[in-house]
Order: structure tokens, then sequence, then C-alpha cells
């Protein structure tokens, strides 16, 4: 598991590479909380190299975007394996989130 954070035009992209799973959520968490601690209430998680998502990792994107929309923020998913978008549709949480096929099209929805 890989996470990079990069930011741009006050939007923090999290560039997640690996599984999401209970041994590698954790990591997760802490840079979503360590961002949105700063005051960042504008985030992108770029999935496209994420293989594999867990139940543990469902919540703990959920709990970023109820977090960040107390702000007025959003939490938008990016470039979805087929094998994770399933996750989320069979969990119901695809209508909770905004999905975009690109980074750009996620940072120009801002």
């Amino acid at each position: 598991m890989e996470i990079e954070v990069k930011r741009t035009d006050e939007i923090n992209i999290l560039e997640i590479k690996g599984r999401i799973d209970s041994f590698t959520v954790p990591m997760v968490e802490k840079e979503m909380e360590t961002v949105i601690s700063m005051g960042e209430f504008k985030l992108i998680a770029d999935l496209a190299d994420v293989s594999y998502i867990s139940s543990a990792g469902l919540r703990a994107f959920i709990s970023a975007l109820k977090e960040v929309r107390k702000h007025n923020g959003d939490l938008k998913l990016v470039a979805m394996q087929p094998s994770v978008s399933t996750v989320f549709k069979v969990a119901g949480f695809l209508k909770f989130f905004n999905i975009y096929d690109t980074i750009d099209d996620a940072v120009k929805s801002f």
C-alpha cells in the first residue's frame, strides 16, 4: 500500500496504490485525517491503482466524506477499477459519492 498526497488549487489528491483492507485502512484514514485536520476539505481519492477495497475501506471513505461535507467540502472518487466499483455498488455507496473518470474532471467539478 502506498499513498501520496498532492495539493493543487486548494484540492488535495490522494493517490492510493494497492489493496485497501483491514491491515492497510489505518494508513488511508491517517492521510485523510491529516489533510482534514489542516482545514482542507476538498479531497480527491485517485483509485486507479487500487485493486481491492474491504468494508473497512468503505467505512473510512464514508467517515471522511461526512467530515468534509460538514465544512462544505467534498471527497470525490476517481478512476475506480471495476472490482472496486462493484464493492461500492453492492454496498449501496455509489449514491453518496461523486465519481469521475479523471482527476481533471474531478478538479473541475469543485
